[in-house]
């Protein structure tokens, strides 16, 4: 899924229902890597919906301007 902001194209997928769960994948992985290692726990357990996010700069997230810094992120 894509969500259009100002400088992101933001890349994310939506897994499960209920209680959300932001899942932040770390350096330079995307978010197949966390989908990888952290779905195979939820296989069992239900009432939570896991919300995985490629963050600027990773995986499918794309950034519209050559000015984006981490300032533009908060």
């Amino acid at each position: 899924m894509k969500c259009k902001l100002e400088k992101v194209i933001l890349n994310y997928k939506v897994k499960g229902k209920g209680k959300p769960i932001l899942m932040l994948n770390g350096y330079a992985t995307d978010m197949n890597t966390l989908i990888g290692c952290m779905e195979p726990i939820f296989k069992d357990i239900s009432g939570w919906k896991r919300i995985y996010i490629d963050h600027p700069g990773v995986g499918e997230t794309k950034i519209k301007s050559d000015s984006f810094s981490y300032k533009d992120m908060i």
